[in-house]
């Protein structure tokens, strides 16, 4: 019973890593005096993870989740659930939680993590 799913439009959700500017030292040559780089930010990283399952709906459905790079989108994973997709989603998948899975993907060099809802064909 593997029936051919259908994407759709308008249900993407997109994570991907948050970076704050953080202060790194003095630099006179500089306007405001410092120099600044981009760093990880773990907790408004994780938020926005909270934010991607908290719109996943708790009911029956499927969903598909993309690894994005630039313009192409490549399938990962199809969740197909009976009861409540969102507590599907929001489990871990195998030994790894969801969010350290995104993560991983994410520090490979991809540019997001994409879900869609998707529906069966007719």
């Amino acid at each position: 019973m593997n029936q051919k799913l259908i994407p759709i439009k308008g249900s993407e959700c997109s994570f991907s890593i948050v970076r704050r500017r953080v202060a790194i030292a003095p630099n006179p040559k500089n306007k405001s005096g410092f120099s600044y780089e981009n760093q990880f930010d773990f907790e408004a990283t994780r938020q926005e993870f909270l934010s991607m399952v908290g719109s996943v709906p708790a009911t029956p459905g499927a969903l598909v989740v993309y690894k994005k790079f630039g313009d192409m989108l490549i399938p990962v994973e199809v969740l197909r659930c009976d009861e409540n997709l969102r507590q599907t989603f929001s489990r871990p998948k195998g030994d790894i939680h969801r969010f350290h899975l995104f993560l991983h993907y994410l520090n490979d060099g991809y540019d997001a993590v994409v879900v869609q809802l998707a529906r069966p064909a007719s």
